[in-house]
């Protein structure tokens, strides 16, 4: 299939580019294998491989204590109990409250559908177990219908994952077999010779194998702005295009971006298309970014323990080797004593036998145990420093993981569990900004691609939406939109992102005061309600407010009636 010169471009930008980040980002890759294979403790991820091999050859024990597993276990499943307050709301004058709610339900919608919590908790395991991970947002159509639906996907291995500090370019990429892709791309034909013309084939062919890619280009463009005036008086800036059918009161042109997208191999562009946002929907959770002479670090929760627990995992399985060896200590004979039984006596250590023969020599005595292994204090003492480091390091005590430990008053286990969740609030709270950052990308294009007339049916609203209904005033001769949430400006009210320990405190202290001072406990309810973790807390709080208007429009009408019946 000939290859329009445009598209050659394209080929060879992507080529390169991918190249760049392939080579920029080696040491993390490498980085985050081996510290998901540790953490997690697979594939022998505590052993060296070359030291692994050579102790199956000799038979030797290699024992992994995963000290750091229970650490990042708790970390991960602290994520998964973190609740998500940000709401959005209007930020301009067109901006509505109920516009701003039909917003928040949908975003709560999507996430639903989208099995959020999956998604958010596989990347919250890659970012703690090894640095970084990821999940994206597609558009795709409804099972049954012909309108399109936002969703959250996730992205099982960020391996496949390439992206531009900056935002302007990003790759995911797949893997397949050949015969997989003629099946699935039958106009176009892998080989090898294809590459030729593009130079790098190494990343995108193996033998038997083609990857594919979709590829992310952030474009400048301009754009025009103007504000014009809605059917009921308010002021808006809109998108002036050439169809635009308003007369703007002014107009300014301004800087933009557009996503252009491709999925292509390494030969040709299967796909493309361009993305309904402004910015690439991959969504990064990182573990502790560090940047230092132009290098990017990402490091996962144990990665400064590694070394200390593979000590550990020594010093174990050297004690164990010395405990299981006191039994088998070799036998001290002579060459003549065993003359004929050489076999038997090969195994004497390994084979559980009723007996063995020996040459009696003379007054000789019979062949003898040489003296057992000491188990030493050595390997004992290196076992406590290690587990005492890698608490120590991590910042993660037992008294803060509910075991016994020296802390006898409630205050001194929580002042401890408080100094463990301060030292690695950094992993929940980058979660929580990687998800404010996806409900601002949700924001931008819910406009666009529910944009249509439509009825949406979403979680936690009593009837369904009727989202840009048409009303027309006869005599007016007028025409409203309903629900146009194009209309306006909206941002997202990012919730407190308090440490969980300094919340619980704050609520304990709220409800002392409740008790000492119950004729203020109106006022201060709220706020003690504003830092629960409790399902459904958002809903107490608006049944508060109502409560609270309702109190506030009792007591004025009761003003209004002392005072004869005239306004105060």
């Amino acid at each position: 299939m000939e290859i329009s010169k445009e598209d050659q471009k394209i080929l060879a930008e992507a080529h390169k580019q991918f190249r760049i980040l392939y080579d920029a980002n080696e040491h993390l890759r490498t980085s985050f294998v081996k510290s998901m294979k540790f953490s997690f403790n697979v594939a022998e991820g505590h052993w060296d491989s070359a030291d692994l091999a050579k102790r199956d050859e000799k038979h030797r024990a290699h024992i992994t204590a995963h000290k750091l597993g229970k650490f990042v276990t708790q970390v991960v499943n602290n994520e998964r109990g973190t609740p998500n307050r940000d709401q959005v709301v209007p930020v301009d004058d067109a901006g509505d409250k109920e516009i701003a709610k039909i917003y928040n339900y949908l975003i709560n919608d999507i996430e639903y559908h989208s099995n959020y919590d999956e998604v958010f908790t596989l990347a919250g395991e890659h970012a703690v177990g090894g640095g970084f991970g990821y999940w994206r947002i597609l558009t795709e159509f409804e099972p049954d219908g012909v309108d399109q639906v936002i969703r959250i996907k996730p992205i099982k291995n960020p391996l496949n994952v390439f992206v531009d500090e900056r935002g302007r370019r990003a790759f995911i990429r797949e893997g397949m077999s050949i015969d997989e892709f003629e099946e699935t791309w039958p106009d176009f034909k892998e080989k090898p010779d294809d590459f030729e013309d593009f130079g790098d084939q190494t990343l995108w062919y193996e033998d038997e194998k083609v990857f594919i890619a979709e590829y992310f280009r952030r474009v400048p463009v301009k754009k025009t702005i103007g504000e014009i005036v809605t059917g009921d008086g308010k002021k808006i800036i809109i998108e002036i295009k050439e169809d635009t059918i308003e007369k703007p009161l002014r107009t300014r042109e301004v800087n933009d971006f557009k996503i252009e997208w491709y999925k292509l191999c390494g030969h040709a562009i299967l796909k493309r298309g361009e993305w309904i946002g402004n910015e690439i929907p991959i969504i990064e959770v990182v573990g502790q970014e560090i940047q230092l002479e132009g290098k990017t670090y990402k490091k996962s929760l144990g990665k400064d323990v590694e070394d200390i627990n593979r000590a550990l995992d020594y010093w174990f399985t050297s004690l164990t080797e010395k405990v299981a060896l006191s039994p088998k200590a070799p036998y001290l004979v002579t060459p003549q004593q065993i003359r004929g039984f050489e076999d038997e006596w090969k195994n004497a250590n390994v084979d559980l036998q009723p007996y063995l023969r020996y040459n009696q020599l003379g007054t000789a005595g019979a062949p003898q145990r040489a003296p057992s292994p000491e188990v030493g204090t050595g390997e004992l003492t290196m076992l406590n420093i290690c587990d005492t480091y890698i608490r120590d390091i991590l910042g993660m005590y037992e008294s803060s993981m509910g075991a016994p430990s020296n802390e006898r008053s409630g205050r001194a286990i929580q002042a401890r569990a408080s100094q463990s969740n301060l030292t690695n609030f950094h992993f929940p709270d980058n979660l929580r900004r990687a998800r404010l950052k996806t409900k601002k990308m949700l924001i931008n294009i819910i406009p666009k691609v529910y944009s249509n007339e439509r009825t949406v049916r979403v979680i936690g609203y009593k009837t369904p939406i009727k989202l840009n209904e048409e009303r027309k005033d006869l005599e007016l001769g007028t025409t409203k939109i309903l629900n146009d949430l194009s209309v306006g400006k909206y941002d997202i009210r990012a919730s407190n992102p308090m440490n969980p320990t300094i919340r619980q405190r704050a609520e304990e202290s709220l409800r002392d005061y409740m008790q000492y001072v119950p004729t203020h406990a109106d006022v201060i309810l709220p706020v003690a309600v504003s830092f629960s973790d409790i399902p459904g807390s958002d809903k107490l709080m608006e049944a508060l407010s109502a409560r609270t208007k309702q109190v506030q429009d009792m007591k004025a009408q009761e003003l209004q009636q002392k005072s004869g019946g005239m306004p105060t």
